[in-house]
């Protein structure tokens, strides 16, 4: 989603396309979990970028293009920087990109 660029025309919209990635990582999370007694450290990075999706959309509503595609530029990277960490788990979940600034 977060390469779709006609879901990032302005900061509403923007708002928008990361409540769907949010709700997108957080079913992903819970099929995740699901089969398991317990969380496992993949679910758990699932769940995390699920709030920090959400938490990046609310900021975006009221940003311009600068803050935009620096919140999509740094989504791409740790959306794959997840899938990665999905299929190979280390010790060190990857780390939950910076809130753009919308200024």
């Amino acid at each position: 989603m977060v390469n779709d660029s006609g879901r990032f025309g302005n900061g509403p919209k923007s708002a928008d396309a990361f409540a769907a990635i949010a709700s997108e990582l957080l079913r992903t999370g819970q099929r995740c979990r699901a089969p398991r007694k317990h969380d496992e450290r993949r679910c758990l990075a699932l769940f995390e970028a699920a709030g920090a999706a959400e938490t990046t959309g609310g900021f975006l509503v009221n940003c311009t293009a600068p803050g935009i595609f620096e919140a999509r530029s740094l989504w791409r990277g740790h959306l794959d920087a997840v899938a990665q960490y999905e299929r190979h788990p280390t010790e060190v979940r990857p780390a939950i990109p910076k809130v753009p600034s919308c200024d």
